[in-house]
């Protein structure tokens, strides 16, 4: 079945270009602005260029999460547990739940564990010569993007924490009316870890059902996960040595003492876990050399970031200037609460970020809850859930993923698709019960 889908499935980069298409005929529909006026908003600073910075944080991601995982010291640590499974199905149950709960702890750093893990484990199985379905192995190492919206980094709930975010995003009136909303209520509320356990068990579940049953249909994993080759020979003592890396390190070590101290780690950032991912690298290579070597594999690998954040950024700028977030974000409202999962799940395909999406959402699914009464928190918690629930139909932040894997999107799609369904099915559930 999985195999029949990806003939189907557009690539990433169509993908994108298909939804700057349906953004654009949406807006001239629903919005009031007219043709040109439109395309000052795609082509604006606050359109194609918008993500600019972003995208440099997501390729930074995964040129600094690539040299850790080249690393030989962290070859030989991921070497040990890629080496646990010995079928398919249990390779992909161990990928999936590692994916899983790291990204609980963040979404960056498990999409970037899951993602390792996963090329690991299919190139150890190849050199034991145990068969492996490579896409359902990918797909567990997406899996944390499924689950990440409930845990610690989820841009919805920690949005609500604060008088001052929480004004941003909805205005003094209605944030006063509303109140701010302590993550006891949200992320640690009973509802949203019973929700979340599910989602760790029902996703590794759906996964190994989609394993073929005859090793013969398995796709194997491609044989470029070689480890980077040493050239000892490159430049001077200084860039083979630990002469300046040593300093620099100590330099790093000290601001991250200092930001952990201060209470940083409650609200890792994208670009404070660049920070720690460049300096652990640097510890990891021993040289400037070296960690050149083993970034410039990273960097080939973000071509699709630095390619198709500039179509997203537009079609972000298209949806929230000419109205047509708002309406996708207001759609149904008379069943509130299935109502704002659903349009959050519609809403993330065309703008795929957490906070980009609780910006638009945020306010028009808050007046409406204090309008008809509902609890806030159980609104955040359906912002949040929609959210990564259609991260399964989404190639965007499957990017980097693909980039470390070296697997099919086509491939991948095709396994998360069928598991998005499973997934919303739970989350569902969790939202309207």
């Amino acid at each position: 079945m999985t195999a029949a889908m990806a003939r189907f499935i557009p690539s990433p980069m169509a993908y994108a270009i298909l939804l700057t298409l349906l953004a654009f005929v949406g807006s001239l529909l629903v919005g009031n602005l007219g043709p040109g006026e439109l395309l000052d908003l795609w082509a604006g600073g606050r359109g194609f260029w918008a993500f600019l910075a972003f995208a440099m944080q997501m390729t930074l991601i995964l040129v600094t999460g690539t040299v850790v995982a080249e690393s030989d010291a962290c070859r030989a640590v991921l070497g040990r547990i890629a080496a646990l499974p010995q079928s398919a199905r249990q390779a992909t149950v161990l990928v999936s739940v590692v994916a899983s709960c790291t990204a609980l702890v963040h979404w960056g750093l498990g999409l970037i564990v899951g993602a390792v893990l996963a090329r690991e484990v299919g190139r150890i199985a190849n050199e034991r010569g145990v068969p492996m379905h490579y896409p359902t192995l990918a797909a567990g190492g997406y899996s944390g993007l499924l689950v990440w919206h409930g845990g610690l980094s989820g841009s919805a709930p920690l949005k609500v924490t604060t008088a001052g975010d929480l004004t941003e995003v909805l205005g003094a009136e209605l944030a006063a009316k509303v109140g701010t909303l302590p993550l006891t209520e949200t992320l640690f509320s009973v509802r949203n870890m019973l929700v979340t356990a599910a989602l760790v068990v029902v996703i590794p579940a759906v996964l190994t059902l989609l394993v073929p049953r005859d090793p013969a249909a398995y796709v194997r994993p491609p044989s470029d996960g070689a480890p980077v080759a040493r050239d000892l020979d490159v430049g001077s003592p200084l860039d083979r040595g630990p002469w300046l890396v040593v300093p620099l390190v100590a330099v790093m070590a000290a601001w991250v003492w200092r930001w952990a101290a201060a209470g940083g780690l409650a609200s890792l950032s994208p670009n404070a876990l660049n920070f720690v991912f460049f300096g652990v690298g640097l510890v990891l290579a021993g040289s400037p050399t070296r960690y050149m070597q083993l970034a410039q594999r990273g960097a080939t690998a973000a071509t699709g970031i630095l390619v198709q954040f500039p179509l997203y950024a537009g079609i972000s700028g298209l949806l929230a200037g000419s109205g047509l977030g708002a309406w996708l974000a207001s759609f149904g409202t008379s069943t509130l609460l299935a109502s704002t999962f659903l349009s959050a799940g519609l809403l993330n395909l065309f703008v795929p970020s957490g906070g980009g999406q609780w910006g638009i959402q945020g306010p028009i699914a808050m007046a409406a809850a204090v309008e008809q009464g509902i609890e806030p928190a159980r609104i955040v918690l359906a912002v949040a859930w929609g959210d990564q629930w259609t991260n399964a139909f989404q190639p965007f932040w499957a990017l980097p993923l693909l980039g470390i894997t070296g697997a099919s999107a086509s491939d991948l799609l095709s396994c998360t698709a069928i598991v998005g369904v499973a997934v919303g099915a739970v989350l569902f559930l969790g939202v309207v019960l």
